[in-house]
């Protein structure tokens, strides 16, 4: 039994430190997912496009919607020469409708007229005074 004592001893030390530690061994695991990618930034399509709201605030910030694969200022000179292609309730269209109507409708101009020169009584005046001064000049003497 003397030989036995330290094998028990053993055992029972083994089974009371696995019970011990057995909450650390849980294993917990997770996947990452990596085949999504971000979403990029970019402008409005041209559909985007098709609310005069969207279209006005695009054409404010400087930066117009796309016309016909066109951006930047060429996109704005297209837009400006196809006012037509607009959307309807578009400021900025109803805007260049307004200076092209009034470039096409002269502007009324007010007739300068010269006033009218009334007959003056200098002349006459000037024909009276010589021989005034004249007789008055002889009495003088």
């Amino acid at each position: 039994m003397t030989r036995k004592l330290p094998y028990i001893l053993v055992a029972i030390f083994i089974l009371s430190c696995t019970s011990l530690f057995g909450a650390d061994s849980n294993t917990v695991s997770s996947t990452v997912v990596t085949d999504k990618s971000v979403p990029t930034a970019s402008a409005p399509s041209i559909v985007i496009c098709r609310d005069h709201r969207v279209f006005d605030a695009m054409w404010m910030s400087g930066t117009p919607c796309p016309f016909m694969g066109k951006i930047g200022d060429d996109a704005k000179t297209s837009w400006e020469k196809n006012l037509e292609v607009m959307p309807d309730a578009s400021e900025i269209r109803s805007r260049e409708e307004t200076k092209i109507v009034a470039a096409i409708i002269p502007k009324p101009t007010t007739k300068v007229t010269k006033p009218i020169k009334r007959p003056s009584n200098e002349t006459k005046k000037s024909v009276w005074v010589k021989p005034i001064g004249a007789i008055l000049m002889l009495l003088l003497l």
